[in-house]
């Protein structure tokens, strides 16, 4: 079982970045999709392409508390733990996500 659902969520994550690389051919600044294509590569391993999404979408306006904590794991995923840290920090724990405010807590100690 578990072989099996792993190869469909394999398939539902190419199929879902097939389509959100048809949508975002068609509407280029959709930064909410950008940020969707940057988890996909993300989660396939594809770091570089997802944190150039992750920019992507950040520079078209969506928010920081949405695409920041995404970056940040990926850049610890690299161990590039000072890039990572400093990103958290960058964030407003006043308007964060209940959810996320102790993760920025705790990347902003010490």
């Amino acid at each position: 079982d578990f072989c099996l659902s792993r190869g469909l969520g394999d398939v539902y994550k190419r199929q879902s970045l097939h389509y959100c690389d048809l949508v975002l051919a068609q509407r280029p600044d959709n930064a909410l999709l950008l940020l969707r294509r940057g988890r996909l590569l993300h989660m396939q391993g594809r770091a570089v392409e997802s944190l150039a999404c992750y920019e992507r979408s950040l520079a078209l306006g969506m928010e920081p508390a949405r695409v920041v904590p995404y970056q940040a794991e990926l850049l610890f995923d690299r161990r590039e733990f000072a890039k990572a840290q400093a990103l958290m920090r960058s964030l407003d724990i006043e308007q964060a996500l209940p959810r996320l405010k102790p993760s920025i807590r705790y990347w902003s100690a010490s």
